[in-house]
């Protein structure tokens, strides 16, 4: 079961390297710029992203590369994503988001036409269109040489501060920090309430059985294909409601990350076992290489059984 998580505590202790049954850590003496983890990405060229306080680095087979380059030395990275044409999209806090595709360097900020430097995610359309939010600035679409800004008067789609996209066959998903979703379909704005409370979406993920949102508050919302909604709480199966990343493993089952409370499992039949895994999650995903990646605080893969993760 792939799956990336990065773990995150007081004090950290570098990345783990796990194939489920074996650890590998490391640290500083390893070739890390710190043992203090940012975030992680993984891409579909195989390449791990790894970022720190500032700045990036990636991980390729058994080499990691720090980037030293002009706009990511002191900046913090919030999300890195391929596209279809296997151009590497890097976004920042405050420089806006950019576009690499070799050695070529394309950047998308205000001066450029943006609404906003500090994207948070970004979503790729079948035309060539891309998607980027930000919590301040709202929502913008690159089209081409062109840069529309997503108005809608009547929802006000930037005062829920939007933070997560996900492209889905016919709508582009919109998560937000403030508590609602939304969706994009043939330039309408939708809102879309899912449970009675508050609504905080971090992550947004589509596998076999239909679309999944990590509700901050609320645990995990599944929204089928047939279009009935499943919960995931901690009274059927989650290790708490702080839903904040989403990933899938090759045996169909879905892992949920909690900032404070581990990791749970959620399996296809009956969706309600779980795993939990560790404590303060944060984010997870598949990793290309068939192995995990973790980042720990020492205490996240504990208790260590003959060699083995024990899983509570």
């Amino acid at each position: 079961f792939p799956v990336t998580i990065y773990l995150l505590g007081s004090d950290f202790d570098g990345l783990v390297r796990t194939n489920g049954e074996f650890f590998w850590n490391f640290k500083l003496n390893n070739g890390l710029k710190s043992n203090s983890i940012g975030r992680i990405f993984k891409c579909e060229d195989g390449k791990l992203w790894v970022t720190w306080e500032t700045g990036l680095s990636y991980i390729q087979g058994d080499s990691i590369y720090h980037i030293e380059n002009q706009f990511f030395n002191d900046v913090r990275v919030t999300r890195v994503r391929n596209d279809k044409h296997g151009n590497t999209w890097i976004l920042t806090v405050g420089k806006g988001a950019f576009k690499i595709n070799g050695n070529s360097i394309e950047r998308y900020n205000v001066s450029r036409g943006l609404t906003f430097d500090d994207p948070e995610d970004i979503a790729f359309g079948e035309n060539g269109e891309i998607y980027l939010v930000s919590i301040p600035g709202g929502m913008n679409i690159i089209k081409g040489s062109d840069i529309e800004v997503v108005r809608d008067k009547e929802k006000k789609i930037y005062e829920f501060a939007p933070i997560a996209l996900h492209k889905s066959k016919d709508r582009v998903w919109i998560g937000t920090f403030a508590g609602s979703y939304f969706y994009l379909k043939q330039g309408r704005i939708t809102k879309v309430k899912f449970n009675k409370g508050f609504e905080r979406c971090f992550d947004i993920r589509e596998n076999q059985f239909g679309i999944w949102f990590s509700d901050y508050a609320s645990g995990v919302t599944l929204l089928r294909k047939d279009g009935r909604v499943k919960k995931f709480k901690p009274e059927n199966g989650l290790v708490q409601r702080n839903a904040i990343s989403i990933a899938f493993d090759h045996n169909k089952n879905v892992w949920v990350a909690d900032p404070f409370y581990g990791l749970s499992k959620i399996s296809p039949s009956p969706f309600s076992k779980k795993t939990q895994f560790g404590n303060a999650v944060t984010s997870i995903s598949k990793d290309y290489s068939g192995q995990k990646w973790i980042s720990y605080n020492g205490n996240g893969v504990s208790p260590i059984v003959t060699g083995k993760l024990h899983f509570r």
